[in-house]
């Protein structure tokens, strides 16, 4: 796509996300623009510029990210569909197993 990068130093990026969603859920901040701006925003590197040579390559696998990106919330709601039509689960008397 061409575009510069910013690469963030945070750790555990995903758990960060979603514990800013709680921050802004519970008022810790007023909206996500608030939250990046302390949590996000002083992590950035510099913008890196893209590597010319693999360019063309993204170019081409753009389309196929893009429109998985655009099925996938069907295919949750499918898959939480038949997981909530599932009989509950029989619990184990024998516990976790060790010989794997």
């Amino acid at each position: 796509l061409g575009a510069p990068v910013r690469v963030s130093a945070r750790d555990e990026a995903g758990a960060a996300g979603a514990a800013m969603m709680a921050a802004v859920a519970i008022g810790a901040y007023p909206d996500m623009r608030a939250c990046i701006a302390e949590w996000v925003i002083p992590l950035l590197g510099p913008a890196e510029a893209p590597d010319p040579a693999l360019v063309a390559t993204y170019d081409r696998l753009y389309p196929a990210f893009a429109a998985t990106r655009r099925v996938m919330p069907l295919t949750w709601q499918v898959l939480a569909r038949l997981r909530a039509a599932q009989p509950d689960p029989v619990p184990s008397s024998k516990g976790p197993r060790h010989d794997h």
